[in-house]
């Protein structure tokens, strides 16, 4: 057979973190976001081709959140970083867990970070700025956090 008779195909980096479901996302119009060990891979939206990837972590992502031009990743290491998705660069860094951070979550048309870790913490943040709120009442490993606004409130439901 040769190589005309196949079909054509495109490579792609590595699948996602499939051990959670924390590790892809979509920054609309332009980007699907996901996750491999400790990498970023940026894919076109309208037509999934590869833009780039970076390291995003010192240790396994567990986690991201993508808004607009913007991606947030945390996990294993404890830190949440935020990237420019257009160039691949480091823009902040975020030192507010002390266990692996396990959920991220952009709320209110992303002026507001959420966060959660193992140890049950979960941080409120607005992501360029040091305003920042902490719940420590969870017994338990954040897993989930559902953000929902309603009548101009913001709720968050918080599994674990």
């Amino acid at each position: 057979m040769l190589m005309e008779d196949l079909p054509p195909c495109q490579a792609y980096p590595p699948v996602p973190n499939w051990y959670t479901s924390h590790c892809a996302a979509v920054s609309d119009p332009n980007y699907y976001v996901y996750a491999t060990r400790n990498t970023i891979v940026v894919l076109d939206l309208s037509s999934f081709r590869f833009v780039r990837a970076f390291i995003a972590a010192k240790d396994k992502i567990q986690a991201i959140a993508a808004h607009q031009q913007f991606c947030f990743a945390g996990g294993a290491d404890n830190v949440i970083r935020a990237w420019s998705l257009s160039n691949g660069s480091l823009l902040m860094t975020y030192n507010v867990h002390s266990t692996e951070v396990t959920v991220i979550k952009c709320i209110r048309d992303g002026k507001i970070l959420v966060s959660g870790d193992k140890s049950g913490k979960v941080v409120l943040q607005e992501p360029f700025n040091k305003k920042r709120y902490t719940i420590n009442k969870i017994s338990s490993e954040v897993r989930t956090i559902a953000p929902l606004h309603h009548a101009g409130d913001d709720y968050l439901a918080v599994g674990s």
